[in-house]
């Protein structure tokens, strides 16, 4: 990437939220699975120490991916890893395997919090969709609550991770209540089904029917954030799940307040390109746990890459969506296209400045609670966008100007400006 382009770089350099993928296989047979159509795998455990010693700003780490997490043979060989390190730890189960023998190790492992996937609290429903038992699912979650309360512990907190399906859109409220008759207190944390084509290209036509029309999906959220505003809701303690920052839905910071904080959806960046990083089965570093096709989009292979050329590419794809542009690797991605719409309207708009300087103090007053992702502060940036801001210019006379003067093209110009000048808006630094 061009020198004149780093000022732009979030969090460069640094891991602070890493996913690994334990492995592809699975006992149930979720129709919206892509884990069952691709290679079945455990990862070595080799490939999750080198991972954690490659990044030792690692503070949370995430034991899913496509399978089911607690089928590897050393799952809690992993935890303990993770546990030396001071790192913090969250999974996602479908909640089948809640033997006696087994939460004692979940309990023993450090886990700070463990989500139990759930479309729908109706049993016959939940074995057609899943394939299994919810009545089995329902007694592990009893019997896992009841031995952690015994210990006297707070952890891990247990909650539900619900992907809506359209036959399941109005379920939310049920599954609220299943939640609190069990006395679960990890919080809900929701997501429409999948339309990114590393998903799509493996559902059948019966399960391509489920995908939520725009309409269907805004009252899906409508539903769910009337039931996380509950006064009834018991919300999580630990907020360590990677959702927690993609989405706010179970941070505390983002409960407080309007339903815009308790349900954050105004992107700036990707959190996962800002600070995050996934790592699957085989050792294969991708931007975020959706993208699939390593081959064509990953960032590098731990066995043959250095950490600077897996995170330079990495930047370079974050750069991308900052900027408004969605690259082949994120299409599909509600993240990018957010971005990718918020950045579009900057187009063809006569920005006026409002003050004369912004530092950096200024500038950390764009991120509040409600906003998701880093701009890093971009100090020359700022100035000449400032400079050119007198209501005559258009953003694309702007661009012209600092392609000039940074001696770029205009593509790169434009990539660096667009997502400064949509900070200086929110800011108020500049009016349109």
């Amino acid at each position: 990437m061009p020198a004149t382009l780093t000022a732009t770089s979030a969090a460069r350099g640094t891991v602070r939220l890493l996913q690994i993928e334990p492995t592809t296989r699975c006992n149930f047979t979720c129709g919206f699975c892509v884990g069952r159509h691709l290679d079945q795998n455990d990862i070595s455990l080799d490939t999750v120490r080198e991972a954690l010693a490659r990044f030792p700003d690692v503070e949370r780490l995430e034991l899913h991916g496509e399978g089911e997490p607690l089928m590897h043979p050393d799952f809690f060989e992993m935890t303990r890893l993770a546990r030396e390190r001071g790192i913090r730890i969250s999974t996602i189960t479908n909640g089948s395997m809640f033997s006696t023998e087994r939460i004692g190790r979940i309990l023993d492992s450090g886990i700070d919090t463990l989500f139990v996937s759930i479309e729908s609290p109706d049993q016959d429903d939940f074995k057609d969709i899943r394939g299994g038992s919810l009545n089995k699912v329902v007694a592990g979650i009893r019997a896992l609550l009841a031995a952690r309360n015994a210990r006297g512990q707070d952890y891990p907190t247990i909650g539900f991770g619900v992907t809506v399906l359209k036959r399941t859109q109005t379920l939310m409220p049920a599954i609220a209540r299943l939640y609190t008759e069990l006395g679960m207190d990890g919080g809900i944390s929701a997501h429409m089904l999948n339309t990114m084509e590393n998903y799509t290209d493996y559902y059948s036509a019966a399960m391509s029917d489920q995908v939520l029309s725009p309409m269907e999906q805004g009252l899906a959220w409508a539903r769910y954030a009337k039931v996380i505003q509950s006064p009834g809701y018991r919300r999580s303690t630990a907020a360590v799940h990677f959702s927690d920052r993609v989405f706010g839905q179970n941070d505390p910071k983002k409960q407080g307040g309007s339903s815009k904080n308790r349900l954050a959806r105004d992107y700036r960046s990707c959190p996962w390109l800002d600070e995050g990083l996934y790592i699957n089965r085989h050792g294969h570093a991708s931007g975020c746990a959706r993208i699939k096709d390593t081959g064509r989009f990953g960032l590098g292979d731990l066995k043959s890459d250095t950490t600077q050329q897996i995170l330079e590419k990495r930047e370079q794809l974050g750069h991308a969506v900052r900027a408004g542009i969605v690259p082949p690797a994120c299409a599909g991605c509600f993240i990018a296209q957010n971005i990718e719409g918020r950045i579009a309207k900057l187009r063809g708009k006569r920005p006026t400045r409002m003050v004369s300087h912004v530092d950096q103090a200024d500038w950390d007053k764009s991120a509040s609670d409600h906003v998701i992702g880093i701009i890093p502060y971009d100090a020359e940036a700022v100035t000449a966008i400032l400079g050119c801001s007198d209501g005559d210019r258009t953003t694309e006379n702007i661009i012209a100007a600092c392609s000039a003067a940074w001696d770029v093209s205009a593509e790169q110009a434009e990539s660096r400006v667009l997502p400064i000048l949509n900070e200086l808006h929110r800011l108020a630094a500049v009016s349109f």
